[in-house]
């Protein structure tokens, strides 16, 4: 799983609550194709217009974001983005995620120690 920042955190603490199909604005000229406006999403996780567009482009690159595109002739224009399904339920895929690399970790100690332990009875029974 991909690790974020705080100003990534704050977005996704932000818009979880109002869920899929909710898509925000890129750019204050776009607000009205949006439900939630590039100006509002600013001044929720007060930070810079560019820091925002920033931990967006991040977002979509490790699937917890997708752009939302306008169709015009030179190609799509993304003019917001919407939270994937990883990154409307990215708490839960987290603690999964860390639950995960804790049993790997206690099964890997628990085999090691295992090892040690049937390598010394070994080790006694032939006497060296």
């Amino acid at each position: 799983m991909a690790r974020y920042d705080a100003t990534i955190e704050k977005i996704l603490v932000y818009l979880v609550p109002h869920g899929a199909d909710c898509t925000v604005s890129l750019s204050p000229e776009w607000n009205d194709h949006n439900k939630i406006s590039f100006n509002d999403i600013s001044q929720a996780i007060r930070t810079s217009p560019e820091e925002f567009i920033r931990a967006v482009e991040y977002m979509v690159k490790n699937d917890l974001a997708e752009y939302y595109c306008l169709n015009s002739s030179s190609g799509p224009v993304p003019i917001g983005f919407y939270l994937t399904h990883e990154g409307l339920h990215y708490k839960e895929i987290r603690r999964l995620t860390s639950q995960e690399k804790w049993k790997e970790r206690i099964i890997g100690f628990a085999s090691g120690l295992l090892v040690a332990v049937c390598g010394a009875l070994i080790l006694s029974g032939l006497g060296i």
